[in-house]
Protein backbone atom coordinates (compact mmCIF):
# COMPACT_ATOMS: atom_id res chain seq x y z
CA UNK A 1 0.00 0.00 0.00
CA UNK A 2 1.21 3.48 -0.75
CA UNK A 3 -0.45 6.22 1.25
CA UNK A 4 -0.02 9.86 0.40
CA UNK A 5 -1.08 12.93 2.27
CA UNK A 6 0.55 16.34 2.61
CA UNK A 7 -2.81 18.05 3.00
CA UNK A 8 -2.50 18.16 6.76
CA UNK A 9 -1.10 21.43 8.03
CA UNK A 10 2.38 21.12 9.45
CA UNK A 11 1.65 23.78 12.06
CA UNK A 12 -1.05 21.55 13.55
CA UNK A 13 1.02 18.40 13.02
CA UNK A 14 -1.86 16.73 11.19
CA UNK A 15 -1.57 14.07 8.52
CA UNK A 16 -4.29 12.77 6.22
CA UNK A 17 -4.28 9.68 4.03
CA UNK A 18 -5.30 10.83 0.56
CA UNK A 19 -4.46 7.90 -1.69
CA UNK A 20 -4.12 4.15 -1.35
CA UNK A 21 -2.52 2.23 -4.21
CA UNK A 22 -2.93 -1.55 -4.27
CA UNK A 23 -1.56 -3.95 -6.87
CA UNK A 24 -4.50 -3.39 -9.21
CA UNK A 25 -6.27 -0.18 -8.21
CA UNK A 26 -5.94 3.32 -6.83
CA UNK A 27 -8.35 4.68 -4.24
CA UNK A 28 -8.76 8.32 -3.30
CA UNK A 29 -9.78 9.14 0.28
CA UNK A 30 -11.69 12.29 1.20
CA UNK A 31 -11.82 14.13 4.51
CA UNK A 32 -9.21 16.17 6.35
CA UNK A 33 -7.46 16.09 9.68
CA UNK A 34 -8.08 13.34 12.21
CA UNK A 35 -11.88 13.27 12.07
CA UNK A 36 -12.82 9.72 10.95
CA UNK A 37 -15.26 11.02 8.35
CA UNK A 38 -14.73 10.64 4.61
CA UNK A 39 -15.43 8.68 1.45
CA UNK A 40 -13.47 6.31 -0.76
CA UNK A 41 -13.43 6.94 -4.50
CA UNK A 42 -12.32 4.79 -7.41
CA UNK A 43 -12.16 6.31 -10.88
CA UNK A 44 -13.81 9.40 -9.44
CA UNK A 45 -16.87 7.54 -8.09
CA UNK A 46 -17.83 6.81 -4.50
CA UNK A 47 -17.38 3.15 -3.60
CA UNK A 48 -18.27 0.95 -0.64
CA UNK A 49 -15.00 -0.19 1.01
CA UNK A 50 -16.79 -3.31 2.25
CA UNK A 51 -16.96 -4.48 -1.38
CA UNK A 52 -13.20 -4.08 -1.89
CA UNK A 53 -11.51 -7.02 -0.10
CA UNK A 54 -7.92 -6.07 -0.96
CA UNK A 55 -8.50 -2.53 0.27
CA UNK A 56 -10.02 -3.78 3.53
CA UNK A 57 -7.20 -6.25 4.16
CA UNK A 58 -4.68 -3.50 3.49
CA UNK A 59 -6.39 -1.15 5.92
CA UNK A 60 -6.61 -3.91 8.53
CA UNK A 61 -2.83 -4.27 8.28
CA UNK A 62 -2.51 -0.49 8.61
CA UNK A 63 -4.43 -0.31 11.89
CA UNK A 64 -2.95 -3.45 13.46
CA UNK A 65 0.69 -2.65 12.65
CA UNK A 66 0.28 0.60 14.51
CA UNK A 67 1.13 2.03 17.94
CA UNK A 68 -0.90 5.25 17.75
CA UNK A 69 -4.19 6.08 19.41
CA UNK A 70 -7.04 8.45 18.65
CA UNK A 71 -9.66 9.86 21.03
CA UNK A 72 -12.25 12.61 21.19
CA UNK A 73 -10.96 15.74 22.93
CA UNK A 74 -12.93 17.93 25.33
CA UNK A 75 -13.49 20.56 22.64
CA UNK A 76 -15.14 18.02 20.34
CA UNK A 77 -12.13 17.53 18.11
CA UNK A 78 -9.76 14.58 17.90
CA UNK A 79 -6.62 14.05 19.92
CA UNK A 80 -3.70 11.93 18.72
CA UNK A 81 -1.81 9.62 21.02
CA UNK A 82 1.53 8.85 19.44
CA UNK A 83 2.78 9.39 15.91
CA UNK A 84 0.54 11.55 13.66
CA UNK A 85 1.31 9.47 10.57
CA UNK A 86 0.22 6.27 12.31
CA UNK A 87 -2.88 8.06 13.60
CA UNK A 88 -3.75 9.01 10.02
CA UNK A 89 -3.74 5.30 9.15
CA UNK A 90 -6.17 4.61 12.03
CA UNK A 91 -8.44 7.32 10.66
CA UNK A 92 -8.34 5.82 7.16
CA UNK A 93 -9.36 2.46 8.62
CA UNK A 94 -12.20 4.04 10.56
CA UNK A 95 -13.48 5.74 7.40
CA UNK A 96 -13.74 2.26 5.87
CA UNK A 97 -15.73 1.00 8.86
CA UNK A 98 -12.88 -0.80 10.64
CA UNK A 99 -12.92 -0.44 14.41
CA UNK A 100 -9.46 -0.72 15.96
CA UNK A 101 -10.63 -2.15 19.29
CA UNK A 102 -12.67 -4.85 17.57
CA UNK A 103 -9.89 -5.80 15.15
CA UNK A 104 -7.28 -5.85 17.92
CA UNK A 105 -9.50 -8.10 20.02
CA UNK A 106 -10.06 -10.58 17.18
CA UNK A 107 -6.37 -10.56 16.17
CA UNK A 108 -4.45 -9.86 19.39
CA UNK A 109 -0.84 -8.81 19.07
CA UNK A 110 1.65 -11.49 20.09
CA UNK A 111 4.89 -9.55 19.64
CA UNK A 112 6.42 -6.71 17.69
CA UNK A 113 9.73 -5.58 16.25
CA UNK A 114 9.82 -1.76 16.46
CA UNK A 115 10.90 0.42 13.58
CA UNK A 116 14.60 1.21 13.49
CA UNK A 117 16.87 3.11 11.15
CA UNK A 118 18.71 -0.14 10.44
CA UNK A 119 15.66 -2.28 9.54
CA UNK A 120 13.65 0.61 8.06
CA UNK A 121 10.46 -1.24 8.91
CA UNK A 122 8.16 -2.20 11.77
CA UNK A 123 6.62 -5.65 12.21
CA UNK A 124 3.77 -6.88 14.41
CA UNK A 125 2.58 -10.48 14.71
CA UNK A 126 -0.97 -11.44 15.64
CA UNK A 127 -2.75 -14.55 16.89
CA UNK A 128 -5.23 -15.94 14.39
CA UNK A 129 -6.18 -19.42 15.48
CA UNK A 130 -3.19 -21.71 15.00
CA UNK A 131 -1.27 -19.45 12.66
CA UNK A 132 0.84 -16.33 12.88
CA UNK A 133 -0.16 -13.33 10.80
CA UNK A 134 2.61 -10.76 10.65
CA UNK A 135 2.22 -7.27 9.20
CA UNK A 136 5.08 -4.98 8.24
CA UNK A 137 5.34 -1.37 7.15
CA UNK A 138 8.43 0.41 5.97
CA UNK A 139 10.47 1.76 3.10
CA UNK A 140 9.25 0.45 -0.29
CA UNK A 141 12.62 -0.90 -1.37
CA UNK A 142 13.05 -2.79 1.92
CA UNK A 143 9.56 -4.31 1.82
CA UNK A 144 9.67 -5.30 -1.84
CA UNK A 145 13.01 -7.04 -1.33
CA UNK A 146 11.36 -9.73 0.83
CA UNK A 147 8.10 -10.16 -1.12
CA UNK A 148 7.51 -13.18 -3.33
CA UNK A 149 3.76 -12.66 -3.89
CA UNK A 150 1.25 -9.89 -4.43
CA UNK A 151 -2.33 -9.70 -3.22
CA UNK A 152 -5.22 -9.74 -5.67
CA UNK A 153 -8.97 -9.72 -5.08
CA UNK A 154 -9.30 -13.45 -5.69
CA UNK A 155 -6.07 -14.65 -4.16
CA UNK A 156 -2.32 -14.22 -4.40
CA UNK A 157 -0.02 -14.29 -7.41
CA UNK A 158 3.77 -14.61 -7.70
CA UNK A 159 5.68 -11.34 -7.79
CA UNK A 160 8.21 -11.32 -10.63
CA UNK A 161 11.39 -9.28 -10.63
CA UNK A 162 9.99 -7.14 -13.46
CA UNK A 163 6.86 -6.39 -11.44
CA UNK A 164 9.00 -5.61 -8.40
CA UNK A 165 10.93 -3.00 -10.38
CA UNK A 166 7.71 -1.48 -11.75
CA UNK A 167 6.36 -1.11 -8.21
CA UNK A 168 9.58 0.54 -7.10
CA UNK A 169 9.33 2.99 -9.99
CA UNK A 170 5.74 3.75 -9.01
CA UNK A 171 6.86 4.48 -5.44
CA UNK A 172 9.68 6.72 -6.64
CA UNK A 173 7.31 8.62 -8.93
CA UNK A 174 5.27 9.58 -5.88
CA UNK A 175 8.44 11.07 -4.38
CA UNK A 176 7.69 12.60 -0.97
CA UNK A 177 4.10 11.37 -1.05
CA UNK A 178 4.95 7.71 -0.57
CA UNK A 179 4.68 6.83 3.10
CA UNK A 180 4.64 3.08 3.41
CA UNK A 181 4.24 -0.29 1.80
CA UNK A 182 2.33 -2.97 3.67
CA UNK A 183 2.76 -6.69 3.47
CA UNK A 184 1.70 -9.75 5.39
CA UNK A 185 3.12 -13.17 6.07
CA UNK A 186 1.14 -16.15 7.33
CA UNK A 187 2.61 -19.30 8.80
CA UNK A 188 2.54 -21.73 11.67
CA UNK A 189 2.60 -20.12 15.10
CA UNK A 190 6.15 -19.44 16.29
CA UNK A 191 8.11 -17.22 18.64
CA UNK A 192 9.63 -13.96 17.45
CA UNK A 193 13.27 -15.07 17.19
CA UNK A 194 12.34 -18.24 15.31
CA UNK A 195 10.16 -16.22 12.95
CA UNK A 196 12.95 -13.73 12.23
CA UNK A 197 15.18 -16.57 11.05
CA UNK A 198 12.53 -18.37 9.00
CA UNK A 199 10.24 -15.62 7.66
CA UNK A 200 9.83 -15.94 3.90
CA UNK A 201 7.07 -15.90 1.35
CA UNK A 202 5.73 -12.43 2.16
CA UNK A 203 2.74 -11.13 0.23
CA UNK A 204 2.63 -7.51 -0.88
CA UNK A 205 -0.69 -5.83 -0.09
CA UNK A 206 -0.11 -2.97 -2.48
Amino acid sequence: MICSDKTGTLTQNEMTVRRIVTDEQTFEVTGAGFAPVGQFLKDGRNIDPAREPVLLRTLKAAILCNDAGLRKSEDGGWEVLGDPTEAALLVAGAKAGLDYEREAASSPRAWEIPFSSERKKMTTAHHDGKVTIAYTKGAPEVILAVCSKRAREHGELPLSEKERQLLLEKARSMAGEALAFWLSHTGAWMRMHTWMKQSTNWCLRG
